[in-house]
């Protein structure tokens, strides 16, 4: 059985281009988050990325595993690789 999900299709250019935004949004976030776990735990670093966070009030993104544990944060400014701070959600 399909789950039908409910909201507002976007057709033609405007879902072309959503979609666009979408895919270069994505490549670009993982990018980042991969950058920071290398400045943090080394290129051959075994973190998982299950999610990212952006929080553009505080211009942070926090790099999230699978057991939904804050492994890596990126802030700017200053234009800093960090780990979480303790309670960081």
């Amino acid at each position: 059985m399909e789950t039908q999900l409910e909201g507002i299709q976007l057709e033609g250019k405007e879902l072309e281009e959503a979609r666009e935004m979408g895919t270069r949004v994505e490549r670009d976030v993982l990018n980042l988050s991969e950058r920071v776990l290398t400045h943090l735990y080394g290129a051959s670093h075994t973190h998982d990325i299950h999610s990212v966070a952006v929080v553009p009030n505080n211009m942070k993104t926090l790099v999230i595993d699978g057991s939904g544990r804050v492994i890596g944060v990126w802030q700017d400014p200053p234009g800093i690789c960090r780990k979480p701070r303790k309670g960081e959600k």
